[in-house]
Order: C-alpha cells, then sequence, then structure tokens
C-alpha cells in the first residue's frame, strides 16, 4: 500500500484558518442562520476599525499587544469591505503581527499567513451550515444547486461578500466544480449588474438587487446606492396592474418603470413582467409594498400583494465616508463626554 502523501504548506495553511474560523464561531456563539456581521464582531473584540480612500490597497492590520487595529479601502463597496475586514481579523485570531493587503495578497499570494487569512475570511463569513441555509432559503437544492453566475451573485448579496469571494468558498464548499469556479471567476460582477438591470447601475460599485415573487415576505440589506429591481408578472389586458402602494420611502427612491412583454415584443393581451426600480439613498428600515388591482375600482380587496422589508446598512464609518468606524465614534464621544461631567 503506497505511503500517503504529507499535505502541502499551502493545503496546511488553507487548514490552519478554516480551523481558527471554525473555532471563532464557537467562541463567539455565532448562530449561522443569518448574515454574520463582521463589522460588530471586531468592534466586540475591542479592535480599532477605521476606513480611508487607499487607491489599490484592499486593507491592513496591525498588532498592538492584545489589541490591534484594522483599516479598510472606503472607495471599496461593503461588500468587499467586509470580506476585506474578515481577512484582517483573521490576521489577528491567527496571531499574525501585521499585513499591508493589495488584490494579490487577498486572492493569489502564496504567503503562507496570507494563505491562513483569506482559508479564515471565507469560511467565517461563509461556512457550510450558512451557505446551505442560505441556499435553501433561495429555493436551490443545498447538495446539487446547479448556479449560473447570476445566481452566486444573488447567493453573494444574501451573504453580505463580492462576488469573486462567493465563487472561491463555493468552490470550496463543492457547491460548483473547480473547472466552472475558474470559468466564473473571470466574469466581471459589473456585467452579470448590468445584465441583471438591463443597463449599467448608475454607481458602477453598487450593487443590483432582484425581488421576484419567490422573495414575497423577506427581508433584504442593501448599501447605500444599492439598485433594488422589483419585478412581476403581469397581464395588463385584465385591467390588473401593479400599483406601489408603500415605497419604503424612509430608505428608498422610486426611479421609475417599464413593462417587458413576454419574448421582447408587445401585443394585444401580452403577458409580461412590470419592472419597478428603486435606489438606496439612507440607512434604515422600510417596507416595500405592491399591490396588483384594478385602478378604477376602489375599496376592493387586491388580487395579489408584494411586500418586503428593506434594511439598509449605514456606512462603515457614517457620514463621514473615511476615518473611525461610526459605532466607535459614537461610543469614544460618549465617553469623553461622560469624564467632563
Amino acid at each position: 500500500m503506497p505511503a500517503l502523501s504529507p499535505r502541502s504548506a499551502y493545503e496546511r495553511a488553507r487548514l490552519r484558518g478554516t480551523k481558527a474560523a471554525l473555532d471563532e464561531h464557537n467562541r463567539l456563539g455565532l448562530q449561522l442562520r443569518e448574515r454574520i456581521d463582521i463589522f460588530e464582531v471586531i468592534e466586540d473584540q475591542r479592535l480599532w476599525l477605521f476606513s480611508q480612500p487607499m487607491r489599490d490597497l484592499y486593507g491592513a492590520y496591525k498588532r498592538s499587544g492584545t489589541s490591534g487595529g484594522i483599516l479598510l479601502n472606503s472607495q471599496h463597496p461593503a461588500t468587499t469591505q467586509r470580506f476585506t475586514a474578515s481577512h484582517e481579523y483573521g490576521h489577528h485570531i491567527l496571531g499574525h503581527e501585521a499585513s499591508v493587503d493589495e488584490e494579490e495578497q487577498m486572492f493569489q499570494s502564496q504567503k503562507l499567513i496570507e494563505v491562513e487569512a483569506q482559508a479564515f475570511a471565507g469560511e467565517f463569513l461563509m461556512p457550510l451550515q450558512l451557505v446551505n441555509y442560505t441556499l435553501r432559503t433561495m429555493g436551490f437544492d443545498r447538495q446539487n444547486p446547479q448556479l449560473s453566475p447570476l445566481d452566486i451573485y444573488k447567493v453573494a448579496l444574501e451573504l453580505g461578500v463580492s462576488y469573486r469571494a462567493a465563487v472561491t468558498q463555493l468552490t470550496n464548499h463543492k457547491k460548483i466544480s473547480r473547472l466552472l469556479g475558474r470559468r466564473f471567476a473571470k466574469i466581471s460582477p459589473l456585467k452579470i449588474k448590468t445584465f441583471v438591470g438591463g443597463v449599467k447601475p448608475e454607481f458602477s460599485w453598487a450593487d443590483v438587487w432582484i425581488l421576484d415573487p419567490t422573495q414575497e415576505g423577506r427581508e433584504f440589506s442593501p448599501s447605500l446606492r444599492d439598485e433594488i429591481h422589483v419585478e412581476l408578472p403581469e397581464t395588463p389586458s385584465t385591467g390588473y396592474v401593479w400599483e406601489i402602494v408603500d415605497p419604503a420611502a424612509e430608505v428608498l427612491t422610486y426611479v421609475g418603470e417599464s413593462f417587458e412583454p413576454q419574448g421582447g415584443e408587445e401585443s394585444i393581451g401580452s403577458s409580461g413582467e412590470r419592472h419597478f426600480l428603486f435606489r438606496v439613498i439612507t440607512a434604515g428600515r422600510g417596507q416595500l409594498r405592491l399591490e396588483m388591482r384594478r385602478p378604477w375600482l376602489e375599496d376592493v380587496q387586491p388580487r395579489v400583494r408584494f411586500e418586503a422589508t428593506i434594511s439598509s446598512v449605514p456606512r462603515l464609518s457614517g457620514e463621514s465616508g473615511s476615518g473611525l468606524s461610526h459605532s466607535q465614534r459614537e461610543a469614544l464621544l460618549e465617553e469623553v463626554g461622560a469624564t467632563q461631567l
């Protein structure tokens, strides 16, 4: 019987990072049935969390005694910031002293501490239990989900990570093959977002969310300037059309709507989809509600309703856009105020 070949240093580093993430889930007592709030975790562990414009730099970590600080690129979208934060938190948990991370260190580095931190980041934000729960919630077969690039983009939004990070971790969890993983990783997220919305989003780094009848009653957590596309089936010739009853004006602005006939050509009696477009304008929580009814009939129950809760997340550093995280700054101001009383 041939001897088993020892694992490579790269594989051992990846396993150390993965195990550290699983151990951290247990230590923190996280419930792996919802998106993990990495910023809250970092702040609860008494690490300083900053953001500022940094051109090509994704993030950095520096240890200071038993604590430390994490710096993120404020010009990156929230999903990328979250994954970078998890990577830098991995450096802290794994006992590393310092790291300055550009794209190569984040995704392609062979340096063992970066391999460990990247494995930690993927497993911490996308553990198998949470991935399976998310796939099931979205209506996919968790054993053989048959995911397209668009499906993966939607999964990434649910988990609060970048498309590229989701491709990598779904490959690690064997939800897609390594061949497909390599192929899908080459697809630009902007290309996917343009396909979703029909045109490029106004802000190229913003995410694009698709809401359809299968997601009735769910809650979504977009970021500032993300686009919300609501696509609902409609046959105008019946007289029943979709109307906005509650536009979640606390967090969204209505951009416009269109009717897209089935097959691309409109004819008398044709069915299709009513397409509503909203954009996130502020952090907060609001209820988005649409009803299908005959508009000339008053006080009649709608034929169908569509509701979704929009809980938009604030920017890491609040309105300032850079500097100390908003919650840490608020806590620090309260502490300073208390000492002056």
